[in-house]
């Protein structure tokens, strides 16, 4: 969640169709579907709602959890973990949702190994804003790590 300057809230979270525990056993026949969403809300109603990656069981590539980063001149950037169908993709990715709440193209973040879930040093939990994303978190290995990445605005 960020409380925006101008009152607006945006929002991030996950949602999966099924639970994969009970797939198996009961729901063999559904569809199953991942996706990253994000909403904005004005005054306790969404005026704004779109999937940053959505994607089902044809597709290769999956979203799994994100965070917001705010920059100190109040852009709005999305670090996120995205894996493939088959574990051969893991990697991190950053967004930027603009003005217009479009979104800017997906960049990969070069990391030896990528966090699959992860904290970083948000506004909401009492961090000032920062072109520097302060994420700690787990990887494949299932090892804690830290990383500094920096956000390079035009």
């Amino acid at each position: 969640i960020w409380l925006a300057p101008d009152g607006l809230v945006h929002i991030l979270w996950t949602e999966r169709a099924l639970d994969e525990r009970l797939r198996e056993d009961l729901f063999p026949d559904e569809k199953q579907s991942h996706a990253l969403n994000y909403a904005v809300l004005k005054e306790g109603e969404v005026i704004f709602r779109q999937p940053i990656m959505f994607s089902d069981d044809s597709d290769e590539l999956h979203p799994g959890r994100g965070r917001f980063q705010i920059t100190p001149d109040n852009r709005l950037f999305i670090f996120f973990y995205v894996h493939g169908r088959n574990a051969d993709i893991r990697e991190n990715r950053l967004l930027e949702i603009l003005q217009d709440h479009s979104l800017s193209a997906p960049v990969k973040v070069n990391l030896q190994r990528p966090f699959i879930s992860f904290f970083t040093a948000t506004v909401r939990g009492g961090s000032e804003p920062s072109n520097i994303i302060d994420v700690y978190g787990q990887d494949e290995k299932n090892e804690m790590r830290y990383a500094r990445i920096r956000i390079i605005t035009d």
